[in-house]
Parts: structure tokens; C-alpha cells; sequence
């Protein structure tokens, strides 16, 4: 079985992913600083389990942990409504300088494969539901904060497809499916199938095991 990473491993989809690995036989590297995740989801967990704490914008404790890795899922996020308004400085910082430093330290560890979580909140209102993957991105207004968090999905899209793609060498690089959930429910949406890898990979179960652990649809 492959030693895998999930980063938000105390977080509700990131938990979920961590215990569904585990049972499958993988060794998990569980990342987590714990700001928003919690500890005790992952309290009793079983099988070869390595609990990491730590600031995904670190990149240098980051590629410690990562040697010997073969695939990153990154779902580490400062997410809730309330912390947009309120705190959207670090919804920022976590979203954006995190995803260049999990994007940095796969690169810089030889981690084979990275698959970045996205949000069906790069659509806010779409105007269709089920909403396909061709939608149009938006971000309604740049001065109100509520938008931090789908701002800095986006953003951590364009460094999954455009930066990595430039630097990446050996690491494939790629966000899951954004599709989006019925209205209301996308804070409770799940994360779906990635997306097929590129060329061979030893970590090939890991796309049916993300869509069985997080429910098959939609994004956090």
C-alpha cells in the first residue's frame, strides 16, 4: 500500500479521507494545526497512522514530513461564514500562501501526485444547478470579505493548474471536481472523484477512496 498526506486531516471531509485510507491499508501522514480542525476526530483512528502538527504555510517542517509520500491531498482551509467577515486576512493567508507552500514542498520532496481541494464557492450563486464544471468562476465584489474564502479556492486553482504546471518537474499537480450541490447545501457538499491521473501512479486507489470517504459530489 502508499504513504499518503492529507492536510486538514482534523477537518470533517479530512478526517473522513484520513480513516477511509487507513482502513484501506495506506499509510496516512494526518496534517493538521487544528486553528479549525479537531484532534479527537482522529483520536481513535486506526492502522499506520502519523499525526503531524503543523502550519501547512511552512513548507520547510512541510517537506519533512512529506519524504518518501506519493500523494498530497490538500484540504487544509480556514472555512466557516463567520470567519470570512471576520478574519478574512488569515482565510487569505491560509488559502493562498498554504496552497504554494503544500505546492512547494511536494515539489521540493519528489511527492508524486498532489490533488488541492476546491469549494463550490468559486460559483457563489450559480446559474445552474447541478452545476457543471464549465461555469464561469466569480467573485461578485472584491471589497466585501464573505468572498475570501471562494477567492482563495480559486486562486489555490490557479496554482494547482498554472504554477505547478510550470514547476512541477515530476508532480502532478490538479484540483478535485468543483461540481455544486443543491442550494443551501453547499457547506455540507463533499468532495467527488479527482480527476485521472497522468501516467502510472502506485497510489491509484486513492480517487475511488476520496470520492467513498467524502460522498461522491460537490466541494467543501
Amino acid at each position: 500500500m502508499s504513504k499518503l498526506a492529507v492536510t486538514g486531516a482534523g477537518g470533517f471531509i479530512g478526517a473522513h479521507l484520513t480513516r477511509a485510507l487507513l482502513a484501506e491499508g495506506h499509510e496516512v501522514v494526518a496534517i493538521d494545526n487544528y486553528i479549525r480542525g479537531q484532534a479527537s476526530r482522529l483520536a481513535d483512528a486506526e492502522g499506520a497512522i502519523q499525526r503531524a502538527t503543523l502550519d501547512v504555510r511552512d513548507k520547510d517542517a512541510l517537506k519533512q514530513v512529506l519524504a518518501g509520500v506519493e500523494c498530497v491531498f490538500h484540504l487544509a482551509a480556514i472555512n466557516g461564514t463567520e470567519n470570512f467577515y471576520t478574519q478574512p486576512q488569515l482565510v487569505l493567508d491560509v488559502g493562498v500562501r498554504g496552497a504554494l507552500a503544500v505546492s512547494e514542498a511536494c515539489i521540493e520532496a519528489g511527492v508524486p501526485d498532489l490533488v488541492v481541494a476546491s469549494s463550490a464557492e468559486v460559483y457563489q450563486t450559480p446559474r445552474v444547478v447541478p452545476t457543471a464544471e464549465d461555469i464561469e468562476m466569480v467573485i461578485p465584489d472584491s471589497l466585501n470579505p464573505r468572498y475570501s474564502y471562494g477567492g482563495s479556492k480559486l486562486i489555490s486553482e490557479l496554482i494547482a493548474f498554472n504554477y505547478c504546471r510550470d514547476k512541477a518537474g515530476s508532480t502532478s499537480c490538479r484540483s478535485s471536481s468543483r461540481r455544486s450541490s443543491p442550494p443551501g447545501m453547499a457547506d455540507r457538499s463533499r468532495c467527488r472523484e479527482t480527476a485521472a491521473r497522468r501516467g502510472p501512479s502506485a497510489t491509484s486507489a486513492t480517487s475511488s477512496t476520496a470520492s467513498s470517504a467524502c460522498g461522491g459530489r460537490g466541494r467543501r
